[in-house]
């Protein structure tokens, strides 16, 4: 069962609103709250198990690494020569390709990358990097070297390599310049989950849990269930039911 309370509810605990400045203010029934509350957390840490806070250290350790690839990534989406052909996994029925799956294994496309860059299911540049000239080897093995798909994707395989190349030596100073960092402020001390030093803070991304799956904007209003693992933007908290559901994920037993 749910934390939260009815969808009518918003009592101080549940409504605040987005905020820059991070300062802590008393809650107010109109959910003006400045920053976080001391009555309701907005981390749902405590509430995860083992092996979803390893994959939270994980994917705090590999998102400096992950945003470049991203960005890799996104320059291929839009490439010159990339006339969606890549971005999607192929069709061969809508296409009317027959034969596409008795010459391709293992069909890899742009978008399904992308998907495991977000979810940080890629371990390290070398199994990222395997899936992107998958992408390009099957175009140049289905298609005939005249095809312009055939062309493109040659084209868009060595433009890849110059990326990726570039994008690992930029990651791989970062990180130098992070171990070499040493200030009054973190004494050369590096953080135990994420590896980083010196940090600066910025406000926290909050994304509602409902339909419009929106960025919270500074300053809205937002409501959060009482163990911070969900919330709300006002207006698709409005459209809840009197008892808020459990996650599609979740299971009792």
């Amino acid at each position: 069962e749910d934390d939260s309370s009815s969808a009518t509810n918003t009592a101080p605990p549940f409504a605040r609103a987005a905020h820059g400045s991070g300062s802590p203010s008393s809650p107010s029934t109109t959910g003006s709250a400045v920053g976080l509350s001391t009555r309701a957390q907005l981390t749902p840490v405590e509430t995860l198990r083992p092996v979803e806070i390893c994959a939270h250290v994980n994917a705090l350790r590999c998102e400096p690494l992950h945003r470049a690839l991203r960005q890799l990534v996104q320059r291929l989406s839009t490439h010159p020569l990339n006339r969606n052909w890549f971005n999607a996994p192929v069709d061969p029925v809508a296409l009317n390709l027959p034969d596409y799956f008795s010459v391709i294994d293992t069909p890899m496309d742009l978008g399904t990358i992308k998907s495991k860059l977000t979810n940080f299911e890629y371990a390290d540049v070398e199994a990222f990097a395997a899936d992107v000239r998958l992408v390009f080897s099957n175009a140049l093995a289905y298609n005939p070297p005249k095809n312009a798909v055939h062309r493109a994707a040659a084209e868009m395989a060595r433009d890849f390599e110059t990326d990726l190349e570039r994008a690992v030596d930029k990651a791989r100073k970062a990180a130098l310049k992070t171990d070499e960092h040493e200030c009054g402020l973190c004494q050369g001390k590096q953080c135990v989950l994420c590896g980083d030093k010196c940090l600066t803070f910025e406000t926290p991304a909050l994304v509602c849990s409902g339909p419009c799956a929106q960025k919270v904007r500074r300053d809205q209003h937002y409501h959060v269930t009482r163990d911070g693992s969900r919330l709300w933007c006002h207006k698709c908290f409005l459209g809840l039911k009197s008892v808020i559901p459990p996650p599609p994920e979740a299971s009792y037993g």
